[in-house]
């Protein structure tokens, strides 16, 4: 049997009050790591514990306005950390594979094709956020032996490539979780 505790996705309004509170009715568990998307409509999340794929986390997207909830990925990897493009069509994230570190990938939401910007398996690149003008990708790497914020170049036409990876931070402190000023 595996242990899980249940984190949950709920909406509740600034006004506040139990009443008002709207769960994530759901049997997916380990509701986690979240992303609204640009037009407020819909909330991606990470959700594990899925009992017959046992350390599998897959992203999902819930759709405010009808209830409905639909898998983003199914590939049994540890895939976390959402984050929608400004124009809402594109979804970045890291991805965990086994015996390996992590990577970051953006899925076109339109056409469903998946690429791996960072394509660094030694290495842990996650945590991605994208630019106010959706050029780049700032994300957390240890490939220099220590957490650093680097930031890419991404190109998503004809199809999504990361290039001209830069440390941004290069100091012996852990560096992690990257947020771009609204304001190119």
């Amino acid at each position: 049997e595996v242990g899980c505790a249940w984190h949950r996705v709920a909406l509740v309004p600034l006004s506040g009050g139990a009443d008002n509170i709207q769960v994530l009715e759901d049997p997916l568990t380990e509701q986690e790591t979240l992303a609204w998307s640009p037009n407020g409509r819909y909330l991606a999340f990470s959700s594990r514990c899925d009992m017959n794929r046992e350390g599998a986390v897959e992203l999902f997207q819930w759709d405010i306005d009808t209830g409905e909830v639909i898998q983003i990925t199914n590939d049994g990897f540890i895939n976390a950390s959402p984050a929608y493009s400004h124009n809402g069509r594109y979804l970045a994230y890291q991805s965990v594979h086994p015996g390996a570190g992590a990577d970051i990938f953006v899925l076109d939401l339109e056409t469903g094709a998946l690429a791996n910007l960072t394509n660094n398996p030694e290495f842990k690149d996650a945590h991605p956020t994208w630019s106010p003008d959706d050029r780049q990708i700032a994300f957390v790497s240890d490939r220099d032996g220590n957490d650093e914020i680097y930031v890419m170049d991404v190109i998503l036409e004809p199809f999504a490539t990361g290039q001209n990876w830069v440390n941004i931070t290069n100091h012996p402190a852990k560096d992690f979780e990257p947020a771009w000023s609204p304001i190119p």
